[in-house]
């Protein structure tokens, strides 16, 4: 590595008149502590027009200089691509990374790290008639997602342009929500992340979904998380009143976006009126992927799905390949229930913390009826070597290849019996048939000869 950077550096300090690479579409430069020493405007020797794809992820040990940024227009004028990861803000580079971003008329997808300076200076409808995709989220030194204690000073208002499409952020649901609010209805997002970096209320989730639905008429796409590894992030209290979990009915607006087809909640706590759940059930008729906080905290009976909302998902979401839901086992619907429905196109169920209390056999003889072969199944595993009650799950899993193909027999000879005992009733019935014509067609000759014996 050492001699390749030494030939970079001869190369970037003499200043070639041609691209090093004419032919390069796309650029990777990932920075880590080892490699630090190595100067981001070294890139330039690779820069051309033809470029279109530019990714880089830095260290906060490196020093940005502005100059990079502002010949980044001149030297790739055509980047449709631009993801710039920086673990640390207020370096100074911020003005001109902004004026870079606006001298980059045909970008579709920007990723860059949060700032304290207005987004709205960032991102002019204007300026970027092509953007379609922006995520602005807080990095780490290797490059990857993480989430600061607080990210009050990103500053969102008037920043989503009405081309955007795709929109990830790392910010409170409420700087997310007033931002979607000054727009209106004019967006035409189709995909939103939203991460938020402290515990949400159930009155910001509520404000947060209204806005989606009223702001976003054609979203596909919808996460409201938080990520448990932020300072912000309390321990979880066993004391928290129940009155401050997130309801089912606090996302009620979300279910008035037909077009949904992957919805995802994660929140520290359970979420509570599970049992409402009949105006989502008639929801979502394009729905494939659907994940409901199965790993929440403080769950009882009462904050869990039962077993019958599987059949129920079958039922109204056909399609329906992930599905992830905190259920109970104190209801378990009967073999007569079980086989009027399946998930035959899922491909991974997320039991998150649902116990199985010991019903590891019935559970497994219930999912082998609804589930298809190959189907995943992941649970919460637990950090220390303490027997749970979600270690169940490994007996469940290891029952469950075996009961499927079983059902999948049974379900074939009771087909084939099926199939023969309609093909004899067939039978029967041709043959009843056919003696009732020959029965008709002899009293007709009979009455025949009646009538002509007179005349002789």
């Amino acid at each position: 590595m050492s001699k390749l950077t030494a030939i970079l550096d001869h190369v970037a300090r003499y200043r070639p008149p041609k691209p090093l690479l004419p032919k390069l579409k796309e650029l990777r430069c990932h920075h880590t502590f080892e490699a630090s020493s190595w100067p981001l405007a070294n890139l330039c020797i690779f820069m051309h027009e033809g470029l279109q794809q530019l990714s880089i992820s830095i260290s906060s040990s490196k020093v940005v200089h502005s100059s990079f940024f502002n010949a980044l227009p001149f030297q790739t004028p055509n980047l449709t691509y631009f993801e710039f990861r920086y673990s640390k803000s207020g370096r100074g580079y911020e003005d001109a990374l902004l004026s870079c971003i606006r001298g980059l008329p045909k970008l579709e997808t920007v990723i860059l790290p949060a700032f304290p300076v207005p987004m709205s200076s960032v991102i002019r409808d204007d300026e970027l008639k092509d953007l379609n995709h922006l995520e602005v989220n807080c990095f780490g030194d290797d490059g990857k997602l993480v989430h600061p204690a607080m990210t009050q000073h990103l500053q969102l208002a008037h920043f989503v342009p009405w081309s955007i499409l795709d929109l990830s952020l790392t910010v409170r649901y409420e700087l997310a929500a007033t931002s979607l609010q000054v727009q209106g209805d004019a967006l035409r997002l189709r995909s939103i992340i939203i991460c938020s970096p402290i515990v949400e209320s159930p009155h910001h989730v509520k404000q947060l979904a209204s806005t989606i639905a009223s702001t976003c008429r054609g979203i596909e796409k919808v996460h409201l998380t938080f990520n448990p590894k932020s300072d912000s992030i309390p321990k979880v209290d066993v004391n928290f009143p129940s009155e401050s979990f997130v309801s089912l009915t606090d996302l009620d607006p979300l279910f008035q976006c037909d077009r949904m087809t992957d919805f995802r909640v994660i929140h520290l706590y359970s979420l509570k009126d599970v049992s409402a759940s009949d105006g989502m059930l008639e929801s979502f008729p394009n729905l494939r992927s659907l994940v409901l906080n199965p790993s929440g905290s403080m769950s009882t009976h009462r904050l869990c799905f039962s077993f019958n909302f599987f059949l129920k998902a079958a039922y109204a979401w056909p399609n329906i390949e992930y599905l992830g839901v905190l259920c109970s086992t104190r209801f378990i619907p009967s073999d007569q229930e079980i086989r009027r429905y399946s998930l035959r196109n899922l491909r991974t169920l997320d039991v998150g913390k649902t116990s199985v209390d010991k019903y590891e056999i019935q559970i497994a003889f219930l999912l082998s009826e609804i589930l298809a072969p190959g189907c995943r199944i992941i649970w919460d595993t637990p950090n220390n070597k303490k027997p749970t009650s979600l270690n169940g799950w490994y007996h469940v899993e290891k029952l469950l290849p075996h009961l499927i193909e079983r059902a999948k027999l049974m379900r074939t000879t009771i087909y084939k019996m099926e199939v023969k005992l309609k093909a004899s009733m067939l039978s029967r019935s041709l043959l009843e048939q056919k003696v009732l014509t020959l029965t008709n067609e002899l009293a007709e000759e009979r009455e025949l000869e009646w009538n002509v014996e007179p005349l002789l």
